[in-house]
């Protein structure tokens, strides 16, 4: 569908994008370990990333403590959650790499 695309006489650059945008993601979900899979289609889900647009505000709960948002953007981006990370609410175990003891643990 790409090289139909490509070849138009005339599409507009939403338009491409969005098509490029994703068939680019296909790809990666298509290349992606089963947990990554699952933290790509959760990310990518409506209305996902409201959680980083909140005014913080420790009266209506609404808030994360430091080291939690730093572990909860690490896990967010795929990146390695356990260099340096250690459990806000168990003191003392270190984080897993793929973020999952931090998302679970209550």
């Amino acid at each position: 569908q790409v090289d139909s695309i490509l070849s138009a006489p005339s599409v507009s650059q939403k338009k491409l994008s969005s098509i490029l945008d994703t068939h680019m993601f296909n790809l990666l979900l298509e290349n992606s370990s089963t947990a990554d899979r699952a933290r790509l289609l959760s990310v990518s889900s409506a209305h996902a990333s409201s959680w980083l647009s909140v005014v913080p505000s420790q009266g209506l709960g609404l808030h994360l403590d430091p080291p939690v948002h730093q572990v909860a953007i690490k896990w967010w981006l795929g990146l390695d959650t356990s260099q340096g990370s250690q459990c806000a609410l168990c003191p003392g175990n270190a984080l897993d790499p793929l973020g999952h003891h931090a998302m679970t643990c209550n």
